[in-house]
């Protein structure tokens, strides 16, 4: 039972609401019709995008190697003043010690540098095989200067960075201990500024 009595004027307002609904559909229907064709400087190119669930990377599965993406970076020509305040930047700086090498559990690597005086050291290590903390220290002249702390950059994956002040020259090394019990690949980089 309606709650309002049918009158000619109710009437006429149902059926007038009823043509305006199919009308405004109509037309809502038209006009994207209309527009999906007008405009044809406009290329879609739909893709489908893998879940960031599905990357190797975000489930720690790297590969057994140092490099991810273009392994030849930078092939723009250099800027002159970058160049520049770089090398002035590192002109007290001795070339960069790298030592790459696989080591079998319990073994140590070194990176080592000559020192002439007192210096400011700069050292990393990386590790790919083991999440584990392994042990990594600055020497000079076989005194250990500082001792790193590891993080854990992924499944299998580790560095550690150290920086440490010495008041004398001599011979410096950045050391690696193999403390798992599994072959790694570990990578060494020690630098020296003097002061």
């Amino acid at each position: 039972m309606d709650a309002y009595p049918s009158t000619p004027t109710h009437r006429f307002a149902k059926a007038s609401l009823l043509v305006l609904l199919v009308l405004v559909s109509f037309a809502g229907d038209c006009h994207r019709h209309k527009h999906r064709h007008t405009d044809r400087s406009v290329e879609v190119e739909e893709r489908r995008q893998r879940s960031v669930t599905e990357d190797p990377a975000f489930r720690g599965e790297l590969p057994f190697d140092w490099l991810h993406g273009d392994p030849n970076p930078g092939t723009e020509p250099a800027d002159q003043e970058e160049v520049a305040e770089f090398l002035k930047t590192f002109e007290k700086s001795t070339a960069p010690k790298v030592v790459q090498v696989e080591l079998q559990p319990g073994a140590t690597k070194s990176a080592e540098l000559q020192l002439a005086g007192p210096s400011y050291l700069s050292g990393l290590a990386q590790w790919i095989g083991t999440a584990s903390a392994l042990k990594v220290t600055i020497t000079v002249n076989g005194s250990t200067l500082v001792t790193g702390t590891a993080t854990s950059t992924g499944k299998k994956r580790g560095e550690t960075s150290l920086q440490a002040q010495t008041p004398v020259g001599g011979h410096s090394a950045l050391i690696i201990t193999n403390t798992s019990n599994t072959k790694i690949k570990v990578r060494l980089l020690l630098v020296a500024t003097a002061l």
